[in-house]
């Protein structure tokens, strides 16, 4: 038999054995939540981008393998004369864009950028062939990114209904009569989720060019890219979103959004994107049961589609949307 007594040294006082193990646990469980907030709390700054804290970066752009192109298309949207707009999102966060006027055009190709990017990176060599076409080009700033508030980003959970928001306020205020809805990367499955929306009949067709087929995959994919450990990560990001974001992201899927939508679609994917497999665009393809397209582009990267065979996606692109435009 045991005896429950033990000598703490400092003071010489004998203490039950219960009342230290108390004590040994209560340190134990100390360390470990301050471990896990450290954790977390490093994982929350370099997986969800918090604006004040991390800059962009520019590790997932198309045009990292053609300098010369980069700069011809960054210098052409620096020249660019923007319209700022702002509204406010569904639960009062401050989004922004700029928005590039076509002349004479009440069509509207409204662009999202993917993860931890901005329009500059992912939209100035597409959006010129927009303009070519007649468009007018919107370039939002997704929440979380640029100028627009939020402190995390959703990864389309909640970005699906600022794409709504958008929508209308491109009807509502500026009196556009057609829309496009043009998405990289996260941008592509942004849109993607919206497409279970009510979104307005002036929604003509989307272009996903390399989306994925839901948050929670995208989040062990981006903890992967970045080098992070995928759990307990994962834990912690789920308890993120619950806590703090009200959302529980396994619950939410493009291929869900996808499976009745009726509003044209385009996929587009390179099939040697190493962060995206282009096996999902393929999923949410095969997903969609009406009104889509596939084209995947042969070597290409992660969003450098269009960078790599520049006049298969703009053929591809007018087809489509010629074949659409009376939807």
């Amino acid at each position: 038999m045991f005896v429950c007594v033990i000598l703490i040294l400092n003071k010489g006082v004998i203490m039950p054995v219960w009342e230290v193990l108390v004590i040994i646990f209560s340190c134990v469980l100390g360390f470990l939540i301050l471990t896990s907030l450290s954790v977390f709390v490093l994982t929350a700054i370099r997986l969800f981008e918090i604006n004040f804290l991390v800059p962009f970066e520019f590790k997932l752009s198309g045009y990292r393998n053609d300098k010369q192109r980069l700069l011809d298309d960054f210098s052409w949207f620096d020249s660019q004369q923007m319209e700022e707009l702002t509204i406010k999102s569904f639960d009062n966060k401050k989004l922004r864009a700029q928005f590039l006027r076509c002349e004479n055009s009440q069509k509207t190709a409204i662009c999202f950028h993917g993860y931890r990017a901005k329009a500059k990176n992912d939209l100035s060599g597409v959006a010129q062939y927009f303009l070519s076409l007649g468009y007018n080009v919107l370039f939002v700033n997704q929440r979380s990114h640029g100028k627009s508030r939020g402190l995390a980003i959703t990864f389309g959970i909640k970005e699906k209904n600022d794409v709504k928001t958008w929508a209308e306020f491109m009807v509502n205020n500026l009196k556009q009569e057609e829309l496009i809805l043009y998405g990289v990367s996260m941008g592509a499955s942004t849109i993607l989720m919206s497409s279970s929306l009510n979104l307005p009949k002036n929604v003509k067709a989307m272009i996903a060019d390399c989306g994925y087929t839901s948050p929670f995959e995208m989040i062990k994919i981006a903890a992967k890219f970045f080098h992070i450990p995928i759990y307990p990560t994962i834990w912690f990001i789920q308890f993120y979103y619950i806590v703090f974001c009200h959302i529980n992201i396994k619950k939410y899927s493009t291929l869900d959004a996808v499976k009745d939508s009726s509003i044209p679609t385009l996929y587009i994917h390179g099939t040697k994107d190493l962060f995206i497999p282009y096996e999902m665009s393929k999923q949410n393809f095969e997903t969609q049961k009406e009104n889509k397209e596939l084209l995947l582009v042969e070597g290409a990267s992660h969003a450098g589609s269009y960078v790599k065979d520049t006049a298969l996606y703009q053929k591809t692109v007018f087809d489509f949307l010629k074949k659409y435009e009376n939807f």
